[in-house]
């Protein structure tokens, strides 16, 4: 008995079998099963995310301008200090032996200043004795040449009186050697006059020498009291002090280590003036970067706290670029209160700009967006950006292109293939990035790529008016952001079939879209896939047909 069961029940499942392969290879089709979703009412906010660095917003890095040996250490780690404290001390011995060297050097130039002053008053003395010789000089010349003049007229008188006889020629000889010395003695005075005149010379230039002496001797007091006000400084130097309010959070020294500054200053404690405020240096990038700026906010969390954010506001958007392995971002600074000291230099920061926000908005899946049944016609291709829609864009901007830059035909057909590839790449990126969010910043990417492109190919006039006309392009994108984009999701209608429903679009994140205006209500069920299609293909079993957009 219970054989013939089995064999019953067996015959009945064949029969069942061979039936519904009958139905399903005859063209048979299970009723379609669609995936919906709820229209919901919340908030939606367009982000961008980036990693950062938590640093003080003043760090001051600590040094020693002078090398020696660690002999103190009076602060570490945590330690708070004020401003002008002592938190080290360098051996000051050697320092110290160099300010006696230097004072002693001192000493012996302002010695050397009286030494060359004393010279230089009795040269002075030298040169106004041969100054009075020359007067004395001058004088006997012309005591002797009065002298002359008398023992001249004495010996021509006495010769007249010779030759009527009335003396003798004793009285004669007399008055002769008379002249006769005094022309000597007038001669000797002008030599003596001479002489005294060298001597004024020699004295006049003994003087010059003897303060050029001095000047040096000066010269000498004024370096050796520079030499003694660097040794004093230097001693100074070994005091390390604070220079400003904050706490210590790096040491890089210990007591006795010898710290070398020949070449640059040792880094020998890192001071944040204030961690109460402190500042994230994020990496945004380039593609990114053009949509922060100075006042937006900010939240990021750090791996020490997880499950808490915080929240800060960008102050800086700095232009110098960064790059590390050919990949471009710049530095967004974001400034957050640290009240609590939970944050710590170094921490790293997961970040999200908050780039535009709604609240209590109405806003759509993201995948309702992006279904299409079959058949559903090259429109839609067009408004999902696939198919002819994507080339008719890349059309219109070649042709606005050539007419704006006067492309040349070698321009053209560049610019042809650049644009191509540009909308292969876009298409890829909704098979490669799941993430709505990944999408937006790839196509960003790829968009900056092309432009390079374009600028390459394009002479200088050209690039000028090609810049201009992204400009006016940006400016008109920015002034018709608020009026939103199209857009279309598929709804069932009574019947069950789907049914398309236009909308306009605002901002989106990874999983909803804002919805701006259209035949949507809160609550509503939109089509984001299909369960089961109109018509298995023969390579999968009935109910194996799941399929997502």
């Amino acid at each position: 008995m219970r054989g013939k069961l089995l064999l019953t029940a067996v015959l009945l499942l064949l029969a069942a079998s061979v039936t519904a392969g009958y139905i399903y290879y005859n063209g048979g089709q299970a009723p379609v099963r669609y995936l919906t979703a709820r229209v919901e009412q919340g908030r939606i906010a367009t982000t961008v995310n980036a990693t950062g660095t938590l640093n003080a917003v003043v760090t001051v890095q600590v040094g020693s301008q002078v090398s020696g040996i660690i002999n103190t250490l009076l602060v570490d780690y945590n330690s708070p200090v004020t401003e002008g404290q002592v938190i080290a001390q360098i051996d000051p011995a050697p320092f110290e032996t160099r300010v006696s060297q230097a004072r002693a050097s001192l000493a012996g130039a302002q010695a050397a200043v009286q030494v060359a002053q004393a010279t230089v008053e009795n040269n002075r003395a030298a040169m106004e004795t041969a100054r009075a010789n020359a007067a004395s000089a001058k004088a006997n010349i012309e005591k002797s040449k009065v002298a002359v003049t008398d023992a001249r007229r004495t010996l021509e008188r006495n010769k007249a009186l010779l030759r009527q006889s009335l003396i003798a020629q004793s009285e004669l000889d007399a008055a002769q050697t008379a002249y006769d010395s005094g022309v000597s003695q007038l001669r000797l005075a002008e030599a003596q006059y001479d002489a005294s005149l060298g001597q004024i010379k020699s004295a006049t230039a003994q003087a010059r020498l003897a303060e050029a002496q001095h000047g040096a001797a000066l010269a000498q007091v004024e370096q050796a009291k520079a030499t003694l006000r660097a040794a004093e400084l230097d001693l100074a130097h070994t005091t390390i002090r604070s220079p400003v309010n904050g706490i210590v959070v790096s040491r890089s020294v210990d007591v006795g280590q010898t710290v070398a500054a020949s070449l640059q200053a040792p880094i020998l404690f890192l001071i944040a003036q204030d961690l109460t405020q402190m500042q994230v240096d994020t990496n945004v990038s380039e593609a990114d970067i053009g949509r922060i700026s100075v006042g937006q906010t900010a939240t990021f969390t750090v791996d020490a706290y997880p499950n808490s954010p915080f929240t800060g506001k960008v102050s800086q958007v700095r232009n110098a670029p960064i790059t590390i392995q050919n990949v471009v971002t710049y530095d967004a600074v974001v400034q957050v209160p640290n009240p609590e000291m939970r944050l710590k230099p170094g921490m790293t920061a997961n970040v999200t700009f908050l780039i535009a926000e709604r609240r209590d908005t109405l806003k759509v899946p993201n995948a309702a967006l992006r279904f299409q049944p079959d058949g559903a016609g090259q429109d839609a291709s067009a408004q999902d950006g696939r198919g002819s829609g994507s080339g008719d864009r890349s059309q219109a901007m070649q042709r606005q292109l050539t007419q704006v830059l006067a492309l040349s035909s070698e321009q053209q057909a560049r610019l042809s293939e650049v644009l191509d590839n540009t909308r292969q790449r876009m298409l890829r990126l909704r098979e490669q990035e799941p993430s709505e969010e990944a999408r937006r910043t790839r196509a960003r990417e790829v968009q900056a790529q092309t432009r390079a492109q374009i600028r390459n190919m394009l002479t200088e006039p050209q690039r000028q008016q090609y810049d201009e006309y992204l400009k006016t392009a940006e400016r008109q994108r920015e002034e018709g952001a608020g009026q939103g984009r199209p857009g279309r999701v598929w709804v069932r209608r009574a019947d069950g079939a789907p049914e398309p429903l236009p909308l306009t679009l605002g901002i989106a994140d990874d999983s909803f879209t804002e919805v701006l205006s259209g035949d949507l209500r809160q609550g509503q069920e939109v089509i984001t896939g299909i369960l089961a299609g109109a018509k298995p293909s023969a390579s999968s079993p009935p109910g194996f047909g799941l399929r997502r957009f």
